[in-house]
């Protein structure tokens, strides 16, 4: 089977019809495409696509969706880019998963704005008070995961 493009129609595995919408990006792991045909409430969606599917991707993917996370994370302005629904083939192997969309004037990758030469050119003028909110941020998103799921991140990047 070819990889699937901007158009393609794929199914969760609870049933839903996803229109794949433009492409966002692609890296290592897969590519990243707007869910053209969005649920009526809720956050905006995006749907990944994995390059190499693997029984243990879908293992640690079926958990994690079955975890039933909220997006939001209270009392702030962050929110979690966690797996929603697993995308399937029509044999039901797991091919990706949907995903709230990171939205706002200017979502940045968390490794652009670690890393100070990365920040110093994509991000202009991020101004102390900023850094700041930001990592009030992440620490938040990082404690509700842990006191919420009893999980422990051991690896932060993108």
């Amino acid at each position: 089977m070819s990889a699937p493009t901007t158009g393609a129609v794929l199914r969760t595995s609870a049933g839903r019809s996803v229109r794949l919408g433009a492409r966002i990006d692609a890296g290592a792991a897969g590519e990243v495409f707007w869910d053209a045909d969005p649920p009526s409430s809720g956050p905006q969606l995006v749907v990944k696509l994995l390059k190499h599917p693997s029984p243990e991707a879908d293992r640690q993917l079926r958990a994690m969706v079955d975890m039933l996370v909220p997006f939001d994370v209270p009392h702030t302005q962050a929110r979690l880019a966690w797996p929603g629904e697993l995308i399937v083939d029509k044999t039901g192997h797991m091919l990706g998963f949907t995903m709230p969309a990171a939205l706002g004037p200017q979502p940045y990758k968390l490794a652009t704005i670690m890393h100070r030469l990365d920040r110093e050119r994509v991000v202009q003028n991020l101004s102390y008070n900023m850094r700041i909110w930001i990592a009030h941020n992440i620490w938040a998103a990082a404690e509700h995961i842990h006191d919420r799921l009893g999980m422990v991140i051991g690896d932060v990047n993108e």
